[in-house]
């Protein structure tokens, strides 16, 4: 690698205009002469000088246009893609045709389609059957991947069957690079018909590796669909088995499964539709986080040259038209104050990762607390736009996956949440316009902010209804109250009993006379009955939406986590307890001796 280099040669050819233009500057100064000694002048012995150093700028000025550069820097060419393996099922079962025009073809023209939204994803191109084989390692080059991909036929493995296994072994063990965990992706494209559907080993394999799983299913689940082959003759006919032809279907059931066994790991049932792969993906993906690596790829950056020599130009020029003494001075403190800060990027570089290794771990909290500290180390800090966009983007990504946390448990905190990452993924589209990932996350978390302002509002009505319905209740309540120590008075004064009778019966002669205390009639018995039963009833209603309210109240159980008690705990408790009074006033009414008693649980 040259110490010293011209990066734009071609533009050294703009010296030779130099020499037309010196034939120009001794032309005019011979007829500055002539002039002068017609004038009876000498000429100014300082006109060669002032023409050379002219010369000599326009010289520099060019020499500075083909981008002088010294002291080389090889810098890593920073890619912010994942890589992405595309696994295809080529079994029999994938030529069915319930999926126009073959389960097959459907799946081939979806990975065409995902090709073409594809920006920095590396691509690698997997099929499978009994066995697997690579039809494309990683690669940008789209172009190739789509001329394997014409390729993919049943003919293209070793033997039949359907083994998703070897897949995922062949491409955890040959196609994705190591370094790269977290940002890798396996799409797996099948019927699902697979004849040795090993779960267990399969979640282990890509999980150990750090793979996320999107399986898309392709076929009828219903119905299925026979599968075409040609005969000896070359005529189309149809698979059999026992003499009875072979019907296919999508194994929804178990491809479903497997993925919801792995989290960030996802399936979609097309079925027989027409599908946008690349909208699938990029949905996909949403939410996963992005890195800038290099994968071996580099470019050679020189410091320029051009900016000294268009000073040192510029300080000549000024010399030649006797404004130099003046101005120097004034060049010298700009070139001194303009000097350029030395370069903090390793410790930057090491931040960054500490920040992504803790969002990786999901320690959002902790990973936007360490890009908030990075943002603010960078700010006087001369860093290109693209580098901060992604740290901003990351920042969007652990606020979201705060947002999709708090979710069920707190909408505000959720929405709060939701805004920010928005705000976040709006500024690093502003810093960075080609970070497609940053644009195409606003529709999906407006629509989730959206989402949570209508669960904000629907808490909040709830919390209203519930206030008004706990504000009933107390009325009821008050009510009942009433009624139960009115029910109550009227007992004690016709309880022969009673302390105020028997008050009553001291104070007058040792025979009472008999219409001073009258015993209560049979009627007034039942009548006395019914009141205590419709106010046990009325107790028991008010306890029963009394507990149901309560229950409303009470946030729902955490893992891990002591019970919370509901706010109306305690007046549940006591409400039981009222009620279990008035039953047993209810049940010792009947019988007049018992009405001490009636009265005290009365009184609860």
């Amino acid at each position: 690698m040259s110490y010293f280099v011209i990066q734009w040669p071609w533009m050294l050819l703009l010296l030779i205009g130099l020499i037309p233009l010196a034939r120009m500057l001794i032309r005019a100064r011979k007829q500055r002469s002539r002039v002068y000694e017609s004038l009876g002048r000498t000429k100014p012995g300082s006109s060669i000088v002032r023409d050379r150093l002219r010369l000599l700028c326009m010289g520099l000025l060019i020499i500075a246009l083909s981008r002088p550069g010294y002291d080389p820097e090889r810098r890593a060419v920073a890619q912010t893609g994942r890589d992405v393996v595309f696994a295809i099922d080529v079994s029999q079962s994938m030529l069915a045709r319930d999926a126009q025009p073959s389960r097959l073809d459907t799946a081939k023209q979806g990975v065409r389609d995902a090709l073409e939204q594809f920006r920095n994803e590396r691509v690698g191109l997997l099929i499978y059957a009994g066995s697997a084989s690579i039809l494309c390692p990683l690669t940008r080059d789209y172009d190739f991947v789509r001329y394997m991909l014409d390729q993919a036929t049943p003919r293209s493995v070793d033997f039949g069957g359907t083994t998703l296994l070897a897949a995922v072994e062949k491409s955890v063990d040959t196609i994705f690079l190591d370094g790269r965990d977290g940002m890798q992706d396996l799409i797996v494209l099948t019927d699902g018909e697979d004849h040795a559907f090993e779960t267990d080993r399969i979640v282990e394999t890509l999980e150990t590796a750090e793979i996320d799983l999107m399986i898309v299913g392709i076929g009828d689940s219903f119905s299925g669909a026979r599968i075409p082959v040609e005969n000896e003759e070359g005529n189309l006919t149809y698979l059999k088995y026992k003499e009875r032809e072979v019907y296919t279907k999508l194994q929804e059931t178990s491809l479903q499964e497997l993925a919801g066994r792995m989290p960030g790991s996802s399936y979609v049932g097309p079925g027989t539709a027409a599908f946008d792969l690349g909208g699938l993906y990029m949905e996909f993906a949403l939410e996963k986080p992005v890195s800038e690596s290099s994968n071996g790829e580099a470019y050679v950056v020189y410091k320029e040259a051009g900016l000294i020599l268009v000073g040192l130009s510029l300080i000549l020029f000024l010399i030649t038209d006797g404004v130099g003494k003046r101005l120097f001075p004034i060049l010298i403190a700009a070139l001194v104050t303009g000097a350029i800060a030395p370069e903090q990027f390793s410790l930057l570089e090491e931040s960054f990762g500490t920040a992504l290794n803790l969002q990786r771990g999901g320690n959002h909290s902790e990973a936007i607390e360490a890009y908030g500290d990075l943002q603010l180390r960078v700010e006087n800090i001369s860093i290109h736009p693209t580098q901060l966009a992604v740290i901003r983007f990351n920042q969007g990504l652990c606020h979201l996956e705060l947002a999709n946390s708090q979710g069920d448990q707190s909408p505000e905190g959720a929405l709060a949440s939701a805004q920010i990452a928005k705000t976040c993924f709006l500024e690093a589209k502003r810093m960075n316009p080609d970070l497609d990932r940053s644009g195409q996350r606003l529709d999906p978390i407006g629509q989730l902010i959206h989402r949570y302002e209508v669960l904000v509002q629907e808490k909040e009505e709830q919390e209203q209804a519930m206030q008004e319905q706990l504000n009933k209740l107390i009325e009821r309540l008050e009510a009942l109250h009433a009624d139960q120590m009115e029910l109550r008075g009227i007992v004690a004064n016709r309880d022969p009993n009673s302390p105020q009778n028997r008050s009553n019966r001291k104070r007058t002669s040792i025979e009472p006379p008999p219409d001073l205390i009258i015993p209560p009639a049979p009627d007034e018995i039942n009548a006395f009955i019914k009141l205590q039963h419709n106010y046990h009833t009325e107790g028991d209603s008010i306890h029963g939406e009394l507990a149901m309210l309560n229950a409303l109240m009470t946030p729902p159980p955490i893992p891990g986590e002591p019970e919370v008690k509901g706010l109306l705990n305690e007046p549940v408790e006591l409400m039981v307890e009222a009620v279990d009074f008035q039953k047993k006033a209810l049940d010792q009414l009947p019988e007049i001796p018992a009405w001490e008693m009636v009265r005290a649980n009365q009184n609860h």
